[in-house]
């Protein structure tokens, strides 16, 4: 069953899509960050492990929620790496 999602426009639509840029910057520096926790991680239990563990959740919930603006905006949804 899919789920409808209305099409913005006008002012709305700009607003998404400056939400959308934002969002994107923000996946970059969370990915940035991730990977230096990551050198930083040495076993399983350090805090660099629980840090990268949050900053892959964070990422991940605003993913969900760049795909969501992105099916309001008309655009396909796209998985950043």
């Amino acid at each position: 069953m899919s789920q409808f999602l209305p099409v913005l426009r006008g002012a709305a639509l700009g607003q998404c899509c400056c939400s959308i840029a934002v969002i994107d910057d923000v996946m970059g520096r969370l990915a940035l960050l991730q990977g230096y926790f990551s050198l930083l991680d040495s076993s399983p239990a350090s805090p660099a492990s629980g840090a990268t563990r949050v900053l892959a959740g964070a990422w991940s919930d605003l993913r969900d929620v760049r795909n969501r603006l992105s099916g309001l905006a008309g655009q396909r949804e796209a998985d950043h790496a």
